[in-house]
């Protein structure tokens, strides 16, 4: 990422914008206070994981934060989180092998309250292949967090990726196959040879809008 001149102000006036103490700041994106104080001297510049958590913080995308590329973001809106980190919201699409362009890019996010590696994010799910008649269910427009440094293990659900499509599923893996299970009895499973395709992370934890998938009760 590039950063211009003006990188350091932009940190300061969005933080006291905000009402945000350089504290509170560090806490919520993973560093230490003097860090903070370092951006805002113009002594340093984030790698870009840690850009990314600075830029949700301050409801901004990491390129105007950066360098001013975009548009300026409108705070009217924007609640900061002081102690709950927030990670990239992204909508299921055809982006798997394009991803870590479109967690750049985010413009919405989401707060994370568990504990989570710098790569982390959410995602909203679409289509019901994985909404479940009992256990585990994940509705459509229910939001999921992945962690792309979480191995999976047997059963694990996870967010797999074959050229631009991905696909949520429940993983099994054995010597030779994958297999990546509906919890939907009315979608078929998917079986892949090992090395077809490509793991794109675990899920961690899911978030689902109960108001939204109430069944009412003639």
């Amino acid at each position: 990422m590039n950063f211009d001149s003006l990188f350091n102000e932009r940190v300061s006036t969005l933080r006291k914008s905000l009402g945000l103490t350089q504290t509170e700041l560090a806490k919520q994106i993973g560093v230490v206070q003097r860090q903070i104080a370092a951006y805002e001297g113009g002594e340093s510049k984030p790698r870009d994981a840690v850009l990314l958590r600075l830029a949700s913080a301050l409801g901004t995308t990491p390129g105007w934060l950066a360098s001013g590329d975009g548009q300026e973001p409108n705070l009217k809106n924007f609640i900061p989180y002081t102690s709950v980190r927030q990670v990239p919201l992204l909508t299921m699409g055809p982006f798997a092998d394009k991803l870590e362009e479109a967690l750049k890019s985010a413009t919405t996010f989401h707060p994370c309250g568990i504990k989570v590696s710098d790569e982390a994010f959410a995602l909203k799910i679409v289509g019901e292949s994985m909404s479940g008649s009992g256990g585990f269910s994940f509705p459509t427009g229910c939001v999921v967090i992945f962690d792309p440094k979480v191995e999976p293990r047997q059963g694990s659900f996870v967010l797999y990726g074959y050229e631009d499509e991905m696909t949520f599923k429940q993983y099994f893996s054995d010597l030779f196959q994958i297999t990546l299970k509906a919890l939907n009895a009315n979608y078929g499973d998917l079986v892949l040879a090992k090395g077809d395709g490509f793991l794109m992370a675990t899920a961690v934890y899911a978030e689902i809008n109960l108001s939204a998938n109430l069944i009412v009760s003639q």
